[in-house]
């Protein structure tokens, strides 16, 4: 008869909670209640919720490296609209 050991320790309520309790900004709040219109309209237009944050995450990615850059000094090059490219 084999008797396994488990070295893992239990998780007490206390270990889970934050030192500090979380405070919500203005603009917390009014991130989270944008983000949550964007996915009640996508989940109208038919998308499934892994398809959302998926987009969600890429343009979050986005915005992190174009600030990324901004900060280092780099300036995002300007895309030319049509109008401007064939004159």
């Amino acid at each position: 008869m084999q008797v396994e050991h488990r070295n893992e320790r239990e998780l007490i309520y206390e270990d889970v909670l934050p030192e500090q309790p979380q405070t919500y900004t203005k603009l917390n709040i009014s991130i989270e209640k944008k983000i949550e219109r964007l996915w009640h309209e996508s989940e109208k237009h038919g998308w499934k919720f892994s398809q959302f944050v998926t987009a969600a995450l890429e343009d979050l990615t986005i915005l992190h490296h174009r600030n990324k850059l901004r900060i280092n000094g780099h300036s995002p090059k300007k895309i030319l609209h049509s109008k401007q490219a064939l004159s």
